[in-house]
């Protein structure tokens, strides 16, 4: 993941987005407008708008208001249940990379098997890349022993929460 600064006052966001759907080996390239994020794929024009609230909930227990089109960024709705695919609780954790520090930015990630490197970044090749939403670089095995519970959910922010709980009650 690579944030993307529009640091020129005069060039709308939109502009930026444009010139970086050029690049072929985009995959997910993101905007807010106000509390709501838009993103887009360096593969075509197709978009997907949302923000948090709303109707739609996901496995997470997160509800969202989703317009334009969820493929896009393989999620599916029916019901007003979200299923995501590729990108484990992609909104969740986009929103939160759109969130994380104020200015005008586009968020962009790349297609599994390449990565985003400055002179000063460390390389990660082969995956594991800091900031990728894909589920190549986002899932990962994990043993725990000693211990009947389970974390909620297998997100990285529930495992912490598990994992404190079970300092926790070791420390009694």
């Amino acid at each position: 993941m690579a944030y993307v600064y529009a640091i020129d006052d005069q060039v709308p966001l939109s502009d930026v987005v444009k010139h970086l759907q050029k690049e072929s080996k985009l995959d997910l390239i993101a905007i807010k407008d106000g509390n709501t994020v838009q993103v887009t794929t360096g593969k075509n024009s197709r978009m997907l708008s949302y923000r948090p609230g709303g109707n739609a909930t996901d496995e997470y227990g997160q509800f969202w208001t989703i317009s334009g089109d969820p493929s896009m960024a393989d999620i599916t709705v029916t019901n007003n249940r979200i299923k995501y695919g590729k990108y484990p609780d992609v909104l969740a954790r986009l929103y939160g990379a759109m969130n994380s520090h104020e200015g005008r930015f586009a968020v962009v990630t790349v297609q599994p098997g390449y990565e985003v490197v400055t002179e000063s970044s460390p390389t990660h090749i082969g995956g594991g890349a800091h900031g990728s939403l894909h589920e190549l670089d986002s899932l990962v095995p994990f043993l725990v022993t000693g211990t009947d519970t389970l974390p909620k959910t297998m997100r990285i922010v529930d495992i912490k929460d598990w994992i404190l709980q079970l300092v926790n009650e070791k420390g009694k």
